[in-house]
């Protein structure tokens, strides 16, 4: 019999799993679907209105990293919520980055930030013996502020350059 392949992620609304009476559905929810329950698991740490620097500030990065069995694969797609202006508690913005992030070298572009929390996330991988894969966001449609909409292709360079230092898979989302 093959192995399970264990895959953990990492996300935002985009990816989150909904109670059956809410309408939104992300595809992490439905992710489960494409595969039988003999060949993958799928656990979804995903959470609405996360950021990078929130997803990390409210432990849930901690849950993946404490997954037992280790997962095989740490799948990323997070970065819309980082935005300036979502708030304190989840935009990474400088002076405002957990104390536990690394805070020598860094620029003082959010960008910056965020691109840290993704290296924190793919080392973290990485330590477990976890493949990460970065994935890109998606502009939705319903999305009318340029300002948000040039955060997506700014997380997407970030997401490459951070991804083609490590040497990690990058899925594009079109």
């Amino acid at each position: 019999m093959p192995r399970l392949i264990r895959i953990a992620l990492v996300g935002d609304s985009s990816v989150a799993d909904n109670p059956p009476d809410v309408f939104q559905r992300g595809w992490g929810q439905m992710l489960r679907l494409c595969f039988t329950r003999e060949s993958v698991e799928v656990f979804n740490f995903a959470r609405n209105g996360r950021s990078s620097k929130s997803f990390i500030t409210e432990g849930l990065w901690t849950q993946v990293l404490a997954m037992n069995p280790r997962p095989d694969v740490v799948l990323i797609h997070i970065g819309a919520n980082d935005i300036p202006g979502k708030r304190i508690e989840r935009e990474t913005l400088p002076g405002v980055v957990p104390a536990v992030l690394p805070a020598s070298g860094l620029g003082a572009s959010p960008l910056d930030w965020y691109r840290l929390n993704l290296k924190r996330f793919i080392d973290g991988s990485r330590t477990m013996g976890a493949r990460a894969v970065l994935a890109t966001q998606s502009a939705p449609e319903r999305i009318e502020r340029a300002r948000h909409a040039s955060w997506v292709k700014s997380c997407k360079r970030g997401k490459r350059l951070v991804d083609g230092a490590a040497g990690r898979c990058f899925l594009e989302a079109l």
